[in-house]
């Protein structure tokens, strides 16, 4: 009978669907309990068809969550979300690091269609686990993320930084969820050290723990490695930081090897902490460290930007280390003819990206470049339309995941002017970002050019939010983020850098930006205006953009020392210098390069400036005085007191991080030759 079938297949279904599904009749007793429940929960349906709902399951009744069966019985449905009731039913978890005890569980409670039997209730429930732990890993980093930026934000802009303490560490002490921190900082004698900042502690305890005796141990455990919460200092502060609390975590405010003081973090309740959270609190802490001595060296010389450089250098090269094996491979690979053509072009535009992702690092750095007058750019004769099209290509996936609509209308090709190619991509990444940023999803991007006679003019307009005239004015100054980041809300992100450096790269290659806008959410309109390049006085004129040709270099047995603790870096390195034939010894600390030296002679040493033990440039100074050695300094800063410090320690070239295949090749031609010795990079 079709009604049969009807409840056959009701049947099948209830069992095969990934869901657990039972039902009640009107007396709230089991009456059906799919394959999916038994196997999740280890309870068969033997064991629960037949029982009263409440007696199976006593946790429903204690959690008042019986009452949403009666109202199902009156015909309403019910949704538990996982996020307000965590579940239902008290099945094991399926998070295979066991993150949270119960699986979590998505659940509708409702009325039983009576059709030809008893009317009762029906639920469904959905394991939501996995989905649930990926969406809070992805949040936690998230916070992590806007952590750290907002952080950073806020001491490059502090006067004091020091007196930041509070607001950062206190952050840093929610979001990874501790219950206490004490900041300290050492005195000027470095006797002892004094609390500046604490949350999380009554005002008697705070009393107890305002002052420390800092001894000669204390400093050089402070200054040691990683922290392991086990420091003499910390010890104490531990028996007088208790309070009941079962585990504390130190951190010192180092930096360059200087003492400034010490952050220390507790719980009440946990004794250990995830490796991300070690991670995060370690790094405030570093950043935390250089603002204070930014701070202090500006109020102590003349050298009021120093400082500041040197915490945007040191910044520059955490991030781009994790870059230059991605650089390495990926030029190694473009150029590699083994490799068929498709995968030498895949490479060619990882390794054009990541060259990209280093200069928008450089962000950071280049507004103090150039406000020093120190910003190099490779002014050369160039196609502005390709420029441009590259810089659309590689922001196209942001476009199209900010859920926007991309108009473009483009330069003739072969548009020529004069100019840096990677800082044009840079001025004009800049600006689209910028649209993107600011304009709302569903909204467009509109990027339109046209060549005058003597100018070309690109104009990016969009549909976002728009600017009021006064903020028009402040568009392209730095730190400058309009009325939507007053408060520090930083409703946007970013540090509002883009701009400003935009300004000052248009006005090095001789060109005008400006902004418009009919006002809030009415858009905005950047439009950049450039000279054209003059044409060529004759036709074998030799192009300004001309490099010289890659020198080929094969090792011939030459023996090359490379010291770099970064291992992703060390491993793409050796192979390198191995396929060209070098022989390579590869060392990860200074007291590992000073025992390779003493057995063996080498034509160079290829040495990181950051090392566990030490640097770079004492090891440089070692190696040359005691065995004569040439060298290359691998550096992810880029300074020209960087530049100076590496040539003053015997050092006869610089590669700044990430580092490409071309310019390996170049360095180790000039450094591999006694006359000539060249600073690259």
């Amino acid at each position: 009978m079709p009604g049969d079938d009807g409840r056959q297949l009701a049947a099948w279904l209830h069992e095969i669907l990934p869901y657990g599904i039972f039902t009640t009749d009107r007396d709230l007793r089991v009456t059906s309990w799919n394959d999916w429940l038994a196997v999740h929960s280890g309870v068969g349906s033997g064991a629960v068809v037949g029982q009263l709902l409440g007696d199976a399951f006593p946790e429903l009744v204690r959690r008042n969550l019986v009452e949403r069966y009666q109202r199902a019985l009156k015909g309403e449905v019910s949704v538990l979300s996982a996020a307000l009731h965590k579940y239902l039913l008290p099945f094991p978890s399926t998070a295979g690091d066991s993150t949270v005890d119960h699986m979590l569980q998505t659940v509708r409670i409702g009325p039983l269609p009576e059709g030809d039997g008893e009317p009762g209730t029906i639920t469904i429930i959905e394991d939501v686990t996995q989905r649930e732990a990926q969406a809070m890993a992805l949040s936690r980093q998230q916070d992590f993320d806007r952590l750290l930026s907002e952080a950073l934000a806020r001491l490059l802009q502090a006067s004091s930084p020091a007196d930041e303490m509070a607001a950062i560490f206190g952050a840093v002490r929610l979001t990874t969820g501790l219950d206490a921190f004490a900041g300290y900082l050492i005195s000027a004698d470095g006797r002892s050290m004094r609390l500046h900042a604490s949350a999380g502690l009554s005002p008697k305890h705070r009393r107890a723990i305002e002052e420390l005796p800092v001894s000669t141990e204390d400093m050089a455990e402070l200054a040691g490695p990683a922290p392991s919460g086990q420091l003499s200092v910390a010890s104490r502060s531990r028996e007088v930081l208790s309070f009941g609390m079962r585990h504390v975590w130190s951190f010192p405010l180092a930096v360059a090897g200087r003492v400034l003081g010490v952050v220390i973090f507790g719980s009440y309740v946990r004794d250990t902490i995830e490796p991300a959270d070690i991670v995060v609190l370690g790094r405030v802490a570093q950043y935390m460290a250089i603002a204070i001595d930014r701070s202090r060296r500006e109020r102590e010389t003349e050298a009021a930007s120093r400082a500041k450089d040197d915490f945007l250098a040191a910044l520059s090269h955490e991030l781009r280390t994790p870059l230059n094996p991605i650089l390495l491979i990926a030029s190694e690979g473009a150029a590699d003819p083994a490799l068929d053509e498709r995968a030498r072009a895949a490479l060619h535009i990882v390794q054009k990206n990541a060259l990209l992702e280093a200069r928008l690092i450089d962000d950071l750095l280049d507004l103090t470049r150039i406000e020093h007058g120190k910003l190099g750019i490779d002014i050369r004769r160039l196609d502005l339309r390709e420029v441009l099209e590259d810089a659309i290509t590689v922001l196209t996936p942001s476009v199209e995941e900010a859920g926007l609509r991309l108009e473009t209308s483009l330069l003739p090709f072969n548009t020529q002017v004069m100019g840096d190619p990677n800082r044009l991509q840079q001025l004009f990444w800049n600006i689209i970002k910028n649209a993107v940023k600011f304009t709302p999803r569903g909204g467009w991007i509109s990027v339109s050019a046209e060549v005058g006679p003597e100018r070309a003019v690109v104009r990016v307009t969009d549909s976002g939010i728009g600017m009021e005239p006064h903020e028009l004015r402040r568009a392209f100054e730095t730190f400058e983020q309009g009325d939507h980041a007053a408060g520090g809300r930083h409703r946007f992100g970013g540090l509002g850098l883009g701009l400003a450096i935009t300004k000052k790269l248009a006005e090095l290659h001789g060109a005008t930006i400006e902004a418009e806008s009919a006002g809030r959410d009415q858009g905005s309109t950047f439009t950049l205006s450039i000279p054209l390049a003059p044409a060529p006085v004759a036709a074998h004129e030799p192009a300004t953009s001309a490099r010289p040709p890659v020198p080929v270099i094969e090792g011939n047995s030459r023996r090359i020392l490379v010291v770099e603790d970064h291992d992703a870096t060390l491993k793409v390195l050796r192979r390198v210098l191995e396929k060209r034939g070098f022989l390579v010894t590869a060392v990860t600390s200074v007291a590992a390069a000073v025992e390779a030296a003493a057995s063996g002679s080498f034509d160079l040493v290829l040495s990181d400036v950051g090392l566990p033990d030490g640097d770079g440039y004492s090891l440089m100074r070692r190696l040359k005085a005691e065995h004569g050695f040439r060298g290359v300094a691998l550096t992810g800063y880029g300074t020209s007191e960087d530049r100076a410090r590496a040539k003053a320690a015997g050092f006869v070239a610089q590669l700044t991080k990430p580092i490409n295949i071309e310019m390996l090749t170049r360095v180790l031609a000039s450094s591999l030759d006694p006359v000539a010795e060249t600073a690259a990079g």
